[in-house]
């Protein structure tokens, strides 16, 4: 089985390309959706957050944590634990079955939590700063300036591009990233 690690900023397009990918044969394992997951009331990722910010809703903690690096790193601190440990029982799941060849992690903190490491090969996906605020607006129903603020809070592209296997630059339209993305299986294959 081959290990594949997909990061980039918010916006970038890496869920584009992790849902190619899928639609290609890779099993892919989403972080940010575990992230949702292993938060939900009841959980001790939730009673954990609420301790230490009083809310656990995504769009408050957003608002808290994108404006503070100290108070992002507390967030981080808390939720990757439990988003890793996730990722490691799908991985032995998923390791199970002799049919799966490729397995995708799409993540936004690929290299920050380590999960690079477990990686064979990573992928950063990459756009510029006007495409990214523009798709983060419009996906997330945000302003253009809490979009900006996300983007200040995340890695810069020479962070990804510095420790990436393969840089993909997704400025142009889904037939461009698909074609990328069919790329990075010839090379897989």
């Amino acid at each position: 089985m081959v290990l594949i690690g997909i990061t980039g900023s918010s916006g970038s397009g890496k869920s584009a390309l992790a849902g190619i990918l899928a639609r290609r044969g890779v099993h892919v394992i989403d972080a940010d959706k575990i992230a949702h997951g292993i938060i939900a009331e009841g959980t001790p990722c939730f009673a954990e957050v609420v301790a230490e910010f009083g809310v656990a809703k995504r769009s408050a903690l957003a608002g808290i944590v994108f404006n503070d690096p100290i108070k992002l790193e507390k967030l981080n601190e808390i939720t990757h634990k439990y988003i890793l440990q996730e990722i490691q029982n799908e991985l032995q799941e998923v390791g199970r079955d002799a049919s799966v060849k490729f397995v995708a992690i799409e993540a936004i903190a690929l290299f920050e939590s380590g999960l690079a490491d477990d990686c064979d090969y990573t992928i950063a996906v990459l756009a510029d700063d006007d495409i990214r605020i523009e798709r983060i607006v419009r996906r997330d129903n945000v302003s253009v300036i809490q979009a900006k603020e996300r983007l200040d809070a995340q890695e810069k592209d020479e962070f990804y591009t510095s420790r990436a296997d393969l840089t993909i630059i997704n400025n142009s339209d889904i037939e461009n990233l698909t074609k990328a993305g069919d790329e990075v299986l010839n090379f897989l294959n």
